[in-house]
């Protein structure tokens, strides 16, 4: 169907990164990979899910790029150490 995009700029003068962020930080997952699924109108917005397992397309970037995103997500898990590579997106 179709979509419709909503630029990021119109995305963040709404507020709604930084309502997102205190989310986070209220739930105290302000260290984990965190995934929103967002519905947005003119005026507001809806959270529907919030996703904490490893993103499914960051997790093919790095199969793309031969990098094991398993060794990373379990440091920071476990170890509490936050070691993933800068990547670009462009690839």
């Amino acid at each position: 169907g179709d979509k419709l995009i909503m630029s990021k700029k119109k995305i963040e003068k709404m507020g709604i990164i930084d309502k997102l962020k205190k989310i986070i930080k209220k739930l105290k997952i302000d260290n984990w990979i965190v995934k929103f699924d967002i519905v947005v109108n003119e005026s507001d917005f809806v959270a529907l899910d919030i996703g904490l397992d490893p993103p499914y397309r960051l997790n093919l970037l790095y199969n793309k790029l031969k990098l094991d995103m398993s060794k990373f997500y379990i440091e920071q898990y476990l170890n509490n150490q936050i070691n993933y590579p800068v990547l670009n997106y462009d690839n």
